[in-house]
């Protein structure tokens, strides 16, 4: 079954009316709609071609099924969900209104410590309210995250929930695959595990240091590569990468960047709750005003690994996987397209 190209003006579940695309992704094509009903404008997100796959198919059941389960201001609303005539499975979802974080990471390179402490706070307050009801989100990364203008400032909203799963669900992807972003995929999860909700406090932990940085602290040629520096090599010190940052801020995320899931933070409230002290006051500039600065290049040239991947990482044969192991001191790896 193909992707669906809905034209302008075209009519999905007899309520809404297509008004353009607003992006594509790995996970799906959104739509900006008209709400007949209602006569608000909202978001439509059409499954993409897979849709007849049954992994596909609990994928987008399941997002609306969590996303369903939040209500907090920095977790996007999902409030219906359909199938059009031809088959394809619609979710609709607030508007958002707004940049990516990574629009705003990549205007204005580096920020304010201050600012990146309450952008982590508002990231970790949404993820704490949807991991106490059992839902991690699997794909943290600034382009799942909306920097939407209100009242109360600006604020940071996370989408996309088609990668999360509810704990105790049913396991949806091959053995020893992983689905995600190389670049904010935590060690456990590059290296094939299925992990917990410290999956999303170490894409947290990446982000507030690219804030911070101007850099992800992992670049690499190849995907492969780079999934092998999550799971193997230590991040490279914060305060050398960005000096100035306050050691108490270093420390905090560096611990969120730990290897072992177990020396990270616990959950994201609790890391929340330490970040929270070296966060800005609510009235303080937010990321649309943060000054720009110069970006670090990076150390090589980085792979496209910021969109979300369906990838399975295999061994070699044990004898070539363990004399690598011994020229190298570190597992071979090969991706096989997913």
């Amino acid at each position: 079954m193909s992707s669906p190209h809905l034209p302008t003006g075209a009519l999905v579940g007899l309520r809404y009316r297509v008004l353009g695309v607003l992006g594509h992704g790995g996970m799906g094509v959104v739509y900006r709609a008209h709400h007949l009903g209602l006569g608000v404008e909202v978001a439509l997100k059409i499954v993409p071609p897979g849709v007849g796959d049954r992994a596909a198919t609990i994928r987008f059941e399941r997002e609306a099924r969590n996303a369903a389960r939040l209500d907090h201001p920095g977790c996007v609303r999902v409030f219906d969900v359909g199938v059009t005539p031809d088959g394809h499975r619609y979710l609709a979802m607030d508007l958002l209104e707004g940049p990516t974080l990574r629009d705003e990471a990549t205007r204005f390179g580096r920020l304010a410590p201050a600012v990146v402490a309450h952008l982590g706070v508002q990231l970790l307050d949404a993820l704490g309210h949807a991991h106490v009801r059992g839902v991690v989100h699997r794909d943290v990364k600034p382009e799942n995250v909306i920097m939407t203008r209100g009242d109360d400032g600006v604020r940071a909203v996370l989408i996309d929930f088609g990668l999360s799963w509810a704990l105790g669900d049913e396991r949806v992807t091959r053995r020893g695959t992983t689905v995600g972003s190389p670049s904010y995929l935590a060690p456990e999860r590059a290296l094939g595990r299925a992990g917990d909700a410290r999956v999303d406090v170490y894409a947290v932990g990446v982000i507030l240091y690219e804030l911070l940085a101007g850099a992800r602290p992992f670049h690499a040629a190849t995907a492969v590569e780079l999934a092998w520096m999550q799971a193997h090599r230590r991040a490279p010190a914060l305060i050398g990468a960005a000096p100035g940052v306050p050691l108490g801020l270093a420390a905090m995320i560096h611990r969120a960047l730990e290897k072992d899931p177990e020396a990270r933070w616990p959950d994201a409230r609790a890391m929340r709750d330490a970040l929270a002290p070296l966060a800005a006051a609510p009235a303080a500039p937010a990321v649309v005003t943060a000054a720009p600065a110069p970006v670090a290049a990076p150390a090589a040239a980085p792979t496209d690994d910021d969109h979300t991947t369906d990838v399975r990482l295999a061994t070699r044969s044990r004898a070539r996987d363990l004399l690598g192991r011994i020229r190298h001191g570190r597992w071979r790896w090969r991706l096989v397209a997913g």
